[in-house]
This record gives C-alpha cells, structure tokens and sequence, in this order.
C-alpha cells in the first residue's frame, strides 16, 4: 500500500480524534477476551513485544478489529491445542496475507491491539465461540479502528498489495475548447454498481460487503478502514469519503443501512451526541440531530432486517446470531422481547413479511441456484420468522385491524448468546381460519402458485399468494421445499388461511383496505399445530364473515 494511502488514514484518524463528538468514545476501550498483541516499531526487543495472543482481563487499551471473509479456506486458528503457544508468540509466518497486512496497518497507525475472529475465538471450542460471539458486537463497537478487507474473497489475498483494477481509475474529460473558448478539464471516476433488484454488477462489488456477519461489524462499528476493489474508503459516525477525495457513500456497503435506519443501533453513545445515521448527499458527512421515535425503530428495524436477509451466510445457523449485536442494541431502545428475529411488542403485527419473488442477494459473482428459492434444511427458526427461510425478504405495511389474540409466545434459545440461535418455538393464537387448496402447474417458481376456497360462499377475487418458497405435497396438505425434494407437477395440497388483519397502502385510495393473512399447512391435527407456508394479501375481506375463530399452535 502507498505511503499516500496510509497518510490518507493518519490524517483522518487525527482529525477524528480532534473534532468528531460522536466518535470520541472509542478512544480507549475495555479490552476483548483475547486479543492479539502487535509488537509496534521502536518497542523494546523484550517477550511483551512479540506478537502473541493475550488474555486481557478487561483492562482497557486501543485495539483495531479486523473485518475479513473466511471464503472456502479456513484461516490460521486458534484452537485447544495450539492456544498455550499462541499465548507466547505467533509465527508470523503462519499468517495469512491479509492477517499479515492488519498487522502492517496497526503497526503504521500505531495501534498496539489487534482483534481477529479466528484468532482471539477458540474455534475447537463451543462454549467459548458462543460466549465470544454474544461479545462480538461489543468488540467491533468499541474499537479504536475497523480494519476491513472489503477486497479480499478469502485470507490468501492480500488488501495491501493488489493492484487496482484500471476500471477504478479517475479518467480526465475535457470540456469547451471549442472556437477558442476556454477548456475545463474534469476528473471523474466510475461508482460500484449497485443494482437494487438484482443484486448488483459482475465484480463491483466487495466480496465482503455480501456477508451477513461483516454487514453487522459495519453497522457497529464506529471507524473504518475499507480497503475495497475501488479503492480507500474512510467510513466513521461522522463522515465517509474515499482516498482520492470522492464521497465515500458511494464506495461503502454501510451507507445503505444508514440511510435505512431511523433506529438508535448505537446505544453506547451518550444522549447528547446521537444523530440519525444518514449521509448529506455529495457532503459525505452525517449530521441529522434527531431522536427516533418507538415507530420509528420498529420501522428502522424492518428495513435493517429486509438489508440484512441480502446478505449470504456460509452457516445457515448461523443467520440470528449475526444479527445479534444489531438486535441488543434495538432492543435496549425498545424494551421488549426478541423472539427470532421479531418483537414481542408489534409479533402479530409484524407476521406480514415475504419472500419476494425478485429480490436476490446481494453477491452477483454467484449465479442463483435451481435451489434458490427452497428452504433450508437445518432448523433456522420457527416457520412464523423470517429467518426461517434464509432468503430476502420484504415487509409489508403493519397490520391494523386485527382481532387475532396472542396467547403465548416461546423460543428457546439453548447458547450464550440470548439473542443468537433458536433451537424451537412456537405462538399460540386464537382467530379466524379456515381451509383452501393451492394449485400449481410448475411449483419451482415459488411465485406461480393460486388459491381457491374450500367453500362456494366465500370469493378469492384479487388476491396475491407470496409462498415462503417453493412447495411440495406432505400428504393431504403442503410443507416448504428444501434442495433434496423431488417436486410434483402440478402441485395441489389443503392449507389453511389465518386472518391477521387488513391496512391501507400509499398510492391506493383511503377506502381500499388490503387484508392479509397468513397461509398454513397442518402439522397434527390432534393438537390444532400448524407451519407457515406463506403469506395472502388481498382487497375484500368481507369472506372473514364465513370464517371459524380457533385456537392453533404454529411451530
């Protein structure tokens, strides 16, 4: 990396120091667990120098956290065998290249800490990978500095050293000059495409910023240093602009959840200094001095949660625990149970999410699977979750008025980590159902599916049916496809509609009320439990007349 890049960070480090407010907090900060320490230059040649794994006992100290993807090579480790020579010096051959270019960065900004999943984790270990895990947004919160390596699809490739790609290059155009008039000779550069609905680019975006956990750690953390494929970015609570001067906003992942959020994610900044996380565009700075409302979380909290579903995960257990740290920090604001991935204040209301039929991933160096639009095998979370499809998803608007009664709520969460892994859990209910059969000819597109009522009195005219994914006949009724189920064509199974409630829409008439339900599949009939199979938005609801008002189990 050129001495510019790094003179670049150094001046941007001290002017945050000296005037950014908001992100003075992190000067200094209780230590991780474990934590590396980075022998610095002109340190004396003494034991407590070398670069080795400390325990830390929570004194404080400056350390910088280093976001990085795994990708299919399993970085260097710390495990059961190996932690007592970790404790006395690391090899710094053993280092991967962008292991190796943290240390490089640290040693530069003079940053004696370095903090590494895989190094200050024991990964051999369950217990303690679910204690530091539940820690982990603390950790990315309050370090010094966020090192990312945006650019680097797995350990083995360095950040420092590769070479731009020419495409990044600011290009000079030259305007006027014409009759002999005056020339103007302007620098611009391309920006990562970022196409909204289909996931952006070949190779314009970072392979990072499509992870799940790294979104999380960019979220958290309070400066960063991304070291992506266009370039230097510095992204701190204050301002965003890259090496060369463009507005950073353009160049990082992290904007597009500020922009979204209008929830108070940083609970550890004084009350005083809180803002709204949203650019002024062209300005890269961040100053919107508003205090979010209840509301205002919750809809910030649907939008975080329709971001992060984009984001892909090597472990599909792994999906809540990587929204964990965003999730304590919601929850502190809220006060309210966290029953996967949902609110206990607002769960019927917010039952109305989908997966939509569109909108991919955010990673277009991956092209969609025949599968990618099925369930995941592993137990994720309780069908009425959102997580429990690994997909993205989409909200609709909070229904409004619903005579469905919540009864009881559980999940059972067996870690450390009380916001992390679901292991069961199910709602109680009471309300209107009643049974439907679903049809399709071709049941792969999760989207091309249709309903008709088990009863002549009751209509299904203008109403949409959003399948959690594709389907496939589990006797009489239907349960959610995974990769390994040979499909039927055509498809038909019983299901059951449970009204939740009805709401009004931007853009439609005050008067067309959308009701919305959700669709089920019978799991045992002795004991009235149900799964979720999808979701119906309609206009009429008058059909809720006919319906039976029950007690059901949905799991």
């Amino acid at each position: 990396m050129s001495d510019h890049a790094f003179e670049f960070l150094e001046r941007k480090l001290r002017e945050c120091k000296r005037k950014h407010v908001a992100c003075r907090s992190t000067e200094e900060a209780r230590l991780p667990t474990r934590i590396v320490r980075v022998a610095l230059p002109g340190e004396p040649d003494d034991p407590d120098a070398r670069l080795r794994l400390v325990e830390t006992d929570g004194r404080p100290g400056r350390y910088a956290a280093l976001s990085h993807c795994w990708g299919d090579r399993r970085p260097f480790c710390t495990t059961r065998s190996n932690i007592q020579q970790m404790t006395a010096a690391i090899d710094e051959r053993n280092l991967s290249p962008v292991f190796a270019d943290a240390v490089s960065v640290c040693r530069r900004l003079g940053i004696p800490y370095l903090w590494v999943d895989s190094l200050c984790i024991v990964q051999d270990d369950t217990a303690d990978w679910e204690a530091e895990s539940a820690k982990m947004a603390d950790y990315y919160a309050h370090a010094f500095l966020t090192i990312s390596a945006s650019s680097s699809p797995h350990g083995g490739i360095s950040f420092l050293n590769g070479t731009r790609d020419s495409r990044w290059t600011p290009q000079d155009f030259v305007f006027g000059g014409e009759a002999g008039g005056p020339a103007v000779a302007v620098a611009m550069r391309r920006i990562p495409g970022d196409n909204w609905m289909a996931g952006g680019f070949e190779g314009e975006i970072d392979p990072l910023n499509s992870r799940a956990w790294a979104w999380q750690e960019a979220l958290l953390s309070s400066r960063i240093a991304s070291y992506g494929v266009a370039g230097l970015v510095w992204d701190c609570r204050t301002e965003c602009v890259s090496e060369d001067g463009a507005d950073g906003q353009w160049l990082s992942d992290r904007v597009f959840s500020r922009e979204l959020s209008s929830v108070e994610t940083r609970a550890y900044i004084p009350a005083a200094d809180r803002r709204l996380p949203q650019h002024k565009k062209g300005t890269g700075s961040i100053n919107v001095p508003v205090m979010p409302s209840r509301d205002d979380n919750l809809d910030g909290w649907r939008r975080l949660v329709e971001d992060f579903t984009r984001h892909r995960i090597t472990v599909p257990t792994d999906r809540l625990p990587a929204l964990s740290g965003v999730a304590s920090r919601v929850q502190a604001s809220l006060q309210t149970r966290y029953l996967a991935g949902l609110w206990e204040c607002t769960l019927l209301r917010d039952m109305c999410w989908f997966q939509h039929p569109q909108l991919s991933m955010k990673s277009a160096r991956d092209a969609p699977s025949r599968h990618s639009r099925r369930a995941p095998a592993a137990y994720i979370a309780p069908s009425w979750s959102w997580a429990s499809i690994g997909m993205p998803v989409t909200f609709m608007p909070p229904v409004q008025d619903s005579d469905l009664e919540l009864l009881e709520a559980y999940c059972h969460v067996p870690g450390h980590n009380p916001l992390g892994h679901v292991a069961r859990g199910h709602l109680r209910v009471r309300g209107r159902i009643f049974t439907m059969t679903v049809r399709s000819d071709n049941p792969e597109p999760s989207s091309v599916y249709s309903i008709e009522a088990d009863s002549s009195s009751v209509r299904w005219d203008y109403t949409t049916p959003y399948m959690d994914s594709t389907m496939v006949a589990n006797g009489a009724t239907l349960r959610r496809a995974t990769k390994d189920d040979v499909l039927q064509f055509p498809l038909r199974g019983q299901a059951f509609y449970l009204f939740l409630g009805t709401t009004s829409k931007k853009n439609f008439a005050p008067t067309s009320l959308f009701h919305y339900g959700l669709l089920l599949g019978l799991v045992d009939a002795t004991s009235e439990t149900y799964c979720r199979l999808g979701l119906l938005e309609g206009l009429d609801d008058h059909r809720m007349n006919f319906a039976e008002k029950r007690t059901i189990t949905i799991v």
